[in-house]
């Protein structure tokens, strides 16, 4: 096998990443503008890795490959604990108010996956593998990031238990059911202490909902 054999699977992951970045910089710009709720942590760290890769580099591809097994790995974990993180019904019914939002989150998601799968298979191939050899790089283990990535799921799922039986979280909701009564569910959807010379500030926000309605408002409170 040739020397030159992994610059074709380099070059072809390189321009993928860089046309996904400037993308998502670009949707990202948009939502900005229009003030539309857009979060994605590819842009700019994918145009660098194209960039990087269409250069050959092969410790950015290595750097690439790992970071796409921790998405890939985190992204999937996640998804099964969902409902430790947000009750299904909240999940339905936001789906029912706006399907076209919901579409869209699920088709990102697929599409994330498909990405890191074939970045992970691409940068995974003999060709590159033998190259990594020959350069003498070290050969890196699959396993740290995709148990770093099922370690932030497992993290996200208990911090999201533990904020809902809190004295905190407890207390949020019941002020939040003082106003609008018991038509509605109550789930803490987010949560944050802040400290300052005048002492602690419990703020968050938390989600009311019920058939074709759903509702956040936010709370907080110095202690």
């Amino acid at each position: 096998m040739d020397a030159a054999d992994h610059y074709p699977a380099l070059k072809r992951t390189g321009l993928v990443l860089l046309i996904v970045g400037i993308l998502d910089i670009g949707l990202m710009a948009y939502a900005m503008f229009n003030q539309i709720a857009y979060m994605s942590s590819l842009n700019i760290f994918a145009v660098i890795a194209g960039i990087f890769l269409l250069r050959g580099n092969l410790r950015a591809a290595s750097i690439v490959r790992r970071f796409a097994l921790f998405l890939l790995a985190a992204c999937i974990s996640v998804s099964l604990v969902l409902p430790l993180l947000q009750p299904i019904d909240l999940i339905v019914t936001r789906a029912q108010l706006d399907p076209l939002a919901f579409l869209g989150y699920f088709v990102f998601l697929v599409l994330a996956l498909v990405l890191f799968s074939w970045l992970i298979r691409e940068l995974g191939s003999t060709p590159i593998r033998l190259a990594y050899k020959k350069a003498g790089l070290p050969a890196r283990s699959s396993g740290i990031p995709l148990a770093l990535g099922i370690g932030l799921a497992v993290i996200l799922a208990a911090v999201g238990t533990l904020v809902q039986h809190s004295e905190s979280g407890i207390r949020a909701v019941r002020e939040t059911r003082e106003k609008l009564g018991d038509g509605y569910r109550y789930h803490v959807s987010s949560f944050s202490y802040s400290s300052s010379s005048k002492g602690e500030s419990v703020s968050g926000v938390v989600t009311a909902w019920k058939s074709g309605s759903v509702k956040d408002l936010p709370f907080q409170w110095r202690e």
